[in-house]
């Protein structure tokens, strides 16, 4: 009996033993680069949010705050302290005189005040998670979410499609290389805010489908569900969303259009009442982010990445640009127009940097997963008139989607990398179009599935059955190894930014961060453009290179008070030094030459007041 019970469910026990497999290989990554105990990361993202998250799980459980106010990290224990502040910032009293920029990248200052740069929904969650269990489980809660939203995939494309789509497009979701590799990377958003939707849109799909029956407890138990769903699944299901926006709010601009579309499709079928818990659970999610943001940014919509101080300044260039009082007939009337350009379209529309970016991190870089998602597309629209309601609106919601995405992130010009013009897997345009892969990860199944029945159909007779399963089974075997391998290699070797590349590329950022600091005193500031995520939290840094006006005076009022300032980047040539010093005696100081490392091309310079030059 418990065999064929097993046998029954066998797809849900293969996606259970994948979730496994998968949530230790998003973890190795982590362990791999934490187990010294010296946690670090790649990117100045990564490390702010660790150092929220696990700062807001700290202070929270001690209840208090150090009111020392010198060091970052706290000398009797090595835990990452505070100075005066509260549990989403501290204050930085060199900022008073250095006019803020003692900080890094991914932080901000406001008069003193450190605060997060980010949405701060995975601080949040993650710090929240981390009181109960503790700072440990930090760098793993990204793959165990990853690995449980899979499962939530599965189960909304299971509703949507069938038995056979769902558990292809769930295998090649665990295995998507962009997915794989933010899974692992743990510390960013993306990630976390897809299975907070996966999750959100399951349960609704759920509650949907009781409501459809009419919820009688006999025929929930005919029909596998556990309990008649409530009022309950409802408003957690606006939970989930609602948590999912407060991780990412930017990502809005395609979900709020997906949710409108499904509720004029649905609009007849809507139980009102339930509707209104279900935005219940949204605002209830967002409660401590409206909290938090009129706390650290003063305004309930005000977000870390842009206030109205920015818009105020992006205005008085427009108002210098066109010197035509004509056209500024009204204040409020260009701050509207400002808000909706910069929500709606804040990188501008260039098509063509749209299409290039997009074959670039579409066609070419994922073009395993590209080419079978096109061809299902197009098998698809053949097919439209055999579809039902809920497939067609999951093919309209999947092209408006990857339309506004595409959109709305092509138009950016980014540049992640030092080296210009490579394309790789770390670069944000992968981050950002995580929604575009997953959701085209169905018609590529769908096309998959295709061919192997077409490969398996001269021996689809009553007496060659058994013979066409089995070949068409193993034509989809030969598609999963092949699909998961290229994305191994993608996410764990590719070039440059390659999971492999980027763990050896930190343990040798370690070491040199070691070194850097024997050379330098306790209470110094480090001066580095790209280098400010080895130091920070643990030393004070600028992130500049020397070329920004305004940071340069900070740094010139630093050593006026005779607090010790380095610098440390590429190595600058005999030649270029005498040249830079030059330009730097304007504010008052030169570049004394401490130690070079002609190996990694990195070079520590003190930072030398010249009270001559000025």
């Amino acid at each position: 009996m418990k065999l064929k019970k097993i046998l029954k469910y066998w797809q849900y026990c293969l996606i259970g033993i994948l979730a496994i497999f998968f949530f230790i290989s998003y973890s190795f990554y982590s362990y791999q680069t934490t187990k010294d105990d010296n946690i670090k990361f790649a990117s100045p993202d990564e490390t702010a949010n660790y150092f929220w998250a696990k700062r807001f799980a700290e202070l929270s459980l001690r209840g208090n705050v150090s009111d020392r106010s010198n060091p970052v990290t706290d000398d009797e224990n090595g835990e990452i302290a505070s100075r005066n502040g509260s549990a989403l910032s501290y204050f930085e009293p060199l900022n008073l005189s250095a006019n803020d920029a003692v900080a890094p990248r991914s932080v901000r200052s406001d008069n003193g005040n450190v605060k997060p740069v980010s949405f701060l929904g995975i601080i949040l969650i993650y710090g929240t998670l981390a009181k109960i269990f503790s700072s440990g489980i930090i760098i793993y809660l990204t793959p165990l979410f990853a690995a449980i939203g899979v499962l939530f995939f599965y189960g909304v494309i299971k509703k949507i499609f069938d038995d056979k789509t769902a558990l292809l497009s769930a295998i090649m979701m665990f295995a998507l290389a962009p997915y794989w590799y933010y899974a692992s990377r743990s510390m960013f958003h993306n990630v976390l805010f897809i299975d907070l939707v996966l999750a959100g849109v399951y349960l609704f799909i759920r509650h949907c489908e009781g409501e459809a029956r009419g919820n009688p407890a006999a025929d929930c138990k005919k029909h596998g569900i556990a309990s008649p769903p409530n009022r309950r699944v409802a408003m957690t299901s606006g939970v989930f969303i609602g948590l999912a926006i407060m991780t990412r709010a930017s990502e809005l601009i395609w979900l709020l259009p997906a949710m409108t579309v499904c509720w004029f499709v649905y609009f007849k079928q809507i139980n009102w009442r339930k509707l209104i818990l279900f935005g219940c659970g949204i605002f209830l999610a967002l409660t401590p982010m409206f909290y938090y943001n009129h706390s650290l940014y003063g305004s309930w919509l005000n977000f870390g990445y842009g206030t109205e101080k920015n818009i105020s300044l992006s205005l008085g260039v427009v108002e210098l640009e066109n010197k035509t009082p004509q056209i500024l007939t009204s204040k409020e009337k260009i701050n509207s127009i400002y808000k909706i350009k910069s929500f709606a379209l804040p990188f501008g529309f260039h098509p063509r940097t749209v299409w290039q970016n997009f074959v670039d991190y579409y066609a070419k870089i994922f073009w395993y997963l590209f080419w079978p998602a096109l061809f299902g597309g197009i098998l698809y629209l053949w097919q439209w008139r055999q579809k039902d309601k809920p497939q067609k609106l999951y093919f309209i919601i999947f092209v408006l989607t990857s339309v506004i995405l595409s959109i709305y992130y092509g138009s950016w010009a980014i540049q992640d990398s030092i080296k210009l013009g490579v394309n790789t897997i770390g670069t944000s345009y992968t981050r950002y179009w995580l929604p575009m892969y997953i959701m085209s990860l169905p018609l590529a199944a769908i096309f998959l599935i295709w061919c192997a029945s077409v490969v398996s159909f001269p021996w689809k007779r009553e007496s060659s059955k058994f013979i066409s399963e089995i070949i068409a089974k193993a034509v989809m075997t030969i598609f999963v190894v092949a699909f998961i391998t290229l994305n191994f290699q993608t996410a764990v070797f590719g070039a440059e930014d390659g999971l492999n590349y980027t763990t050896e590329s930190l343990a040798r950022d370690k070491i040199r961060a070691a070194q850097v600091l024997n050379f330098i005193e306790p209470e110094a500031v480090i001066v580095t453009k790209h280098l400010d995520k080895m130091f920070w939290p643990e030393r004070r840094v600028i992130s500049t290179n020397l070329s920004d006006r305004i940071k340069n005076e900070a740094i010139s009022a630093l050593l006026r008070q005779n607090i010790p300032v380095y610098y440390y980047g590429f190595i600058v040539q005999s030649g270029d030094l005498a040249y830079l010093n030059m330009k730097l005696r304007e504010y008052g100081f030169e570049l004394e030459i401490i130690n070079l490392n002609e190996e990694a091309k990195l070079g520590l310079y003190k930072l030398v007041y010249k009270v001559e030059s000025l």
